[in-house]
Order: C-alpha cells, then structure tokens, then sequence
C-alpha cells in the first residue's frame, strides 16, 4: 500500500509594479507534494497599495499562511533577494529564487554589453523609448479587465 506525502508545503511572494500606472500588486504563490508529485497554485494576486516595508511584507505572508492554516515559521519559502523580503522572512527558512539570480546575472551582462559599445547603447534606448510611447499613448492598461482578489 502506497503512501500519501501531502505535508511538504512551501511559498513564494513577490511584488510586481506596472511600468505605466505604477500600481503594486503582491503575489502569494503555493507549492506542495503530492504522492511525491510537485504541484502549485497561485493563492493570491492582490493590490498593494501600502508601501513596500519588511513590516507590511511580513504582514502580507503571515495573513495568507493563516488563511492557509500553515505554520508562521516553519513553512520554507522562496523569494528574490530584495531587502524588505528578506528581512520580512528572517524568521523563516528562506532559499534564495534561482530564476531571480538567473535574471540578475543576465541583466549584469547586458548592462556591461552595453556600456562597452555606443551603437548598441543607443539602439536599446531607442527600443524602450519606442515602447514606453506605445504603452503611454495606446493606453493599453487602461483596457485591461479589473483583477478580482
């Protein structure tokens, strides 16, 4: 007779800012075994409108954990290396996201790239400069449907 696994539960949190209205919303994102399965879900995707503090981060995890019925300091989460999440979960058993550190070292290199040549400089300029238009003129989140928590 196979056993359940169905206790080795973990998060992730992160917070996210749109490039044009500048709103912040908090995301709570849940990972757990199952017959030795990895499975996850989004829980929640919330408007944070408060400021990013290590205090309201904390209070965010700890609301959610609750709602979860999961242990404030022994459930291991994931985040990036942002210091107001790290401090948020000191008390936690923390692992550092290896998908935030790829991205840190790609955009390293990039930006080193493109400190070493003027041409592409320039070109990657003109490429946001391009974008940030389109997403201001075309008023493209205003269209988008309201997020329902």
């Amino acid at each position: 007779m196979s056993r359940q696994v169905v206790d080795a539960v973990s998060f992730c949190t992160d917070i996210t800012t749109d490039d044009v209205n500048k709103n912040s919303y908090s995301d709570f994102t849940v990972f757990w075994v199952k017959n030795w399965r990895l499975q996850h879900a989004m829980y929640k995707c919330e408007f944070m409108p408060e400021q990013h503090t290590s205090g309201n981060i904390k209070k965010f995890i700890h609301r959610n954990l609750e709602e979860l019925g999961l242990d404030l300091t022994n459930t291991p989460c994931t985040t990036n290396k942002g210091s107001n999440v790290v401090a948020a979960t000191a008390s936690m058993t923390h692992v550092d996201c290896a998908c935030h550190r790829l991205n840190t070292t790609i955009d390293t290199a990039c930006k080193t790239v493109l400190s070493l040549a003027k041409e592409l400089s320039d070109l990657d300029k003109f490429c946001h400069d391009v974008m940030s238009y389109a997403n201001k003129t075309s008023n493209m989140q205003s269209r988008l449907p309201d997020c329902v928590t």
